[in-house]
């Protein structure tokens, strides 16, 4: 009973992300910062991101990571709300790219790793500097990341290739999956 409450929950979840999904790339978005509900955004834009690591499967991670960019893309400018982002989808993002259920060498982790690295892009873009101290301070340290890896990964995001970088995040997030215990 339990499994079938928890998929029940998952399909729920997945429901809720593609309905995020919709009113952020049909220019409804602005409804969640009328007056009436800006108080409601924090917990949607919660909502979605535990989306991310609750539904443990690439293609609806990746649904929930792109309503999170169109998102920043939106609102990075107020503060309070792109701290609130940048902390708390940082982590899940970063807590994806090393989830057991993502393999990189199928089409659709590697299509999840290709949303992980737009989407850091677009958060440094946005909130370059609040960004890559967020990184570089806390949470690829956090990982196990040493200085290099860390400087690599934060030239790699900055860099003209997008492709570059998901490769590079590949290479460095499998090296700290290894070193994970079982």
């Amino acid at each position: 009973l339990a499994s079938q409450e928890a998929r029940e929950l998952r399909d729920l979840y997945k429901i809720w992300v593609q309905f995020m999904h919709g009113v952020s790339y049909n220019n409804l978005a602005p409804i969640c910062i009328a007056e009436a509900n800006v108080a409601s955004l924090q917990p949607v834009v919660t909502s979605v991101i535990e989306g991310m690591t609750l539904i443990c499967e690439p293609a609806a991670a990746k649904i929930c990571i792109q309503v999170i960019s169109k998102m920043a893309s939106l609102w990075a400018s107020e503060s309070d709300f792109r701290d609130f982002v940048l902390q708390n989808a940082g982590r899940a993002l970063l807590e994806v790219a090393v989830a057991a259920w993502v393999n990189p060498k199928d089409a659709q982790g590697l299509s999840l790793f290709g949303e992980l690295a737009s989407v850091q892009r677009v958060f440094d873009k946005v909130a370059q500097a609040a960004w890559e101290g967020l990184l570089v301070g806390q949470l690829l340290p956090a990982m196990g990341f040493d200085a290099q890896r860390i400087g690599e990964y934060v030239n790699a995001m900055r860099g003209d290739s997008e492709k570059r970088f998901r490769d590079l995040m590949v290479q460095h997030m499998g090296i700290i999956k290894d070193k994970k215990p079982t």
